[in-house]
């Protein structure tokens, strides 16, 4: 298990970001994994977990897996599926996974399931890999803002 660096202005795994999630992600061979415990401010219904949390969470575990294989990609497509409903109060432990790649698309898969082992959602995303001098333009955007 490796933790995954972060960018401490990242809306999900920021640290500093006050209306962040502040998701931990760990790398476990080639698969990214992550752990959040969403509490009332992320409510969509009375005790449920708004689903737009939980894209994000997708989203970002996808990423992660990307990212710890050297690629800097933007996120071009999402389809989620939603399983069964997240609790206000459980650990979440979302899961992604590089599927293929194609040029400079890549496939990922993920999926978060709750702390008893119930599957929560489901994804499929396509991201694009950043021109060299896009990469550049973000990566001195984010200098010292980056650490584990």
């Amino acid at each position: 298990m490796q933790k995954l660096p972060l960018y401490e202005g990242c809306f999900v795994c920021g640290d500093k970001n006050p209306a962040g999630l502040e998701a931990s992600f760990y790398l476990y061979g080639d698969e990214a994994r992550g752990e959040f415990t969403p509490d009332s401010r992320w409510e969509g219904y009375p005790g449920v977990v708004h689903g737009g949390i939980l894209v994000a969470l997708l989203d970002e575990v996808m990423y992660k897996a990307i990212a710890s294989s050297g690629e800097l990609t933007m996120t071009a497509e999402i389809t989620v599926r939603f399983r069964n409903p997240a609790r206000v109060g459980v650990p979440l432990y979302p899961k992604g996974r590089v599927a293929r790649k194609k040029g400079r698309l890549l496939e990922a898969q993920g999926k978060i399931e709750d702390a008893a082992g119930r599957l929560i959602a489901t994804a499929t995303g396509k991201f694009i890999v950043l021109a060299p001098s896009a990469q550049e333009k973000i990566m001195g955007a984010m200098e010292g803002r980056i650490h584990e």
